[in-house]
């Protein structure tokens, strides 16, 4: 990406230099995207997997044993590398050690990050130390988050076509210009060889990454 901006704005490898400090924003704002999809993809894994442990309840397994029934159906359904069961093996070593278990759902919703796992780890600490009713509780929680997550989704479902239109539009500059130079050899060479023209196209460049910064906080809406 450095090296195509030094060309395309440039025509010089050795603005990549300068151009370089660009790569830290962008790799930070790339791994807080790999984060946002790892943290989703916990919660979609996490409901399924409280799905199974309640269905284990209901068959009358302790929770301790609901949990390992459920580690079993995760392995089955997304392997080994999974994040719900790298967490539910956690879990299932932790009550092997006698740990209890509210503490091990603790410990869980606190590595998580995610609010929905917190709130749902506390509620099975309550609901444990209560006199009953832990099956009931847990159904209604997991009511309540399958609702959200369903929520979220015709969100995300909604806003694809504008994260496709975001993807089209930030190529079209360099289309545009690509084509122009082939149609036209020379139109843009004066800002290529002079101090003026250098300055307008860092100008150009900030302009355009200020407009595909704002385009994506717009569309990134926290639900």
């Amino acid at each position: 990406m450095v090296l195509f901006f030094a060309w395309f704005f440039y025509r010089s490898v050795f603005a990549a230099i300068p151009l370089s400090l660009l790569y830290i924003p962008y790799r930070r704002y790339r791994l807080r995207e790999r984060r946002t999809a790892a943290a989703r993809r916990l919660r979609t894994e996490f409901r399924e997997a409280v799905n199974s442990m309640l269905t284990a309840l209901r068959a009358g397994f302790s929770p301790e044993n609901a949990v390992r029934e459920s580690l079993k159906e995760m392995r089955f359904l997304f392997g080994d590398g999974s994040p719900v069961v790298r967490e539910f093996t956690v879990i299932t070593k932790g009550l092997d050690n006698g740990i209890p278990l509210e503490e091990l759902m603790a410990g869980f919703g606190a590595r998580s990050g995610s609010e929905d796992i917190r709130e749902f780890a506390d509620t099975f600490a309550i609901a444990r130390r209560g006199s009953g009713g832990l099956t009931d509780i847990l159904t209604r929680t997991m009511l309540v988050l399958t609702e959200r997550m369903n929520t979220e989704e015709e969100i995300r479902v909604l806003l694809a076509s504008r994260q496709l239109e975001l993807r089209i539009m930030s190529f079209a500059p360099f289309l545009i210009t690509g084509y122009i130079s082939v149609t036209t050899p020379g139109f843009f060479e004066p800002l290529f060889g002079s101090a003026a023209g250098m300055a307008e196209m860092t100008g150009c460049l900030a302009l355009y990454l200020a407009a595909y910064l704002l385009s994506r906080r717009i569309l990134d809406i926290e639900i």
